[in-house]
């Protein structure tokens, strides 16, 4: 596998991120399913941001007209699902933006496998269906939390500046679309103390990649 590492992505590699994401995703769904099912009230802040995005899509302003303890991007983010209520009922619009949470969640594992992917192939894999299986992943990805799409921001962000290349051939357009992406996590969740120390990291790699290009 270590001599196509290099090799454009085939069908094998295919198949592994396809692997990850499944199997993320079944880890996810099948705890629910075997719990409450699909309409359980398993958990308090589900409904808390649910609540919020069918206010605003009514016209009522969280912090103006009632009190949110969290940064807005979650009620702007479930706005599209509480505008799905008038539609169909709030109890089917909650299952479908649940399960998009689901497959988030999903797509953040595979996300770990492409940030890893400079490292090979195997190590890819193994690192997506690790975050797939991790516990605590798998709670905040069961249902509307804040955590996936901070988590997602995050990640993206990795996977521009250090998947797409060895960092070395990294011009300035991948550090500012990182930057924007790192941008939007306080909009999503500000207790992210992970996301801070990557967001170090991050901003670490960039100076030195700067310094190393200009010759410092």
């Amino acid at each position: 596998m270590s001599g196509r590492d290099d090799a454009p992505p085939d069908r094998g590699w295919a198949v592994g991120l396809a692997l990850v994401f499944s199997t993320a995703f079944l880890a996810r769904l099948v705890p629910l399913l075997n719990g409450g099912g699909l309409y359980a009230m398993g958990n308090y802040d589900d409904g808390v941001h649910y609540a919020v995005a069918m206010g605003l899509v009514h016209g009522l302003l969280p912090y103006r007209d009632f009190l949110f303890l969290h940064p807005p991007g979650i009620a702007l983010l479930l706005a599209p699902f509480a505008s799905l209520a008038d539609l169909i009922d709030e109890p089917q619009a909650m299952l479908v933006a649940r399960l998009c949470w689901i497959a988030l969640g999903a797509v953040n594992a595979v996300l770990c496998a492409l940030v890893l992917a400079p490292l090979g192939r195997l190590a890819a894999v193994l690192t997506g269906l690790m975050y797939a299986l991790f516990f605590g992943a798998i709670y905040v990805e069961h249902t509307v939390l804040l955590e996936p799409p901070a988590t997602s921001v995050l990640l993206l962000a990795l996977v521009i500046t250090r998947a797409v290349g060895s960092g070395y051939g990294l011009g300035t357009r991948h550090y500012v679309a990182a930057g924007l992406l790192l941008g939007l996590s306080p909009a999503l969740k500000i207790d992210q103390n992970r996301g801070r120390r990557k967001a170090g990291r991050l901003s670490g790699v960039a100076y030195s990649t700067l310094r190393h290009e200009e010759g410092i």
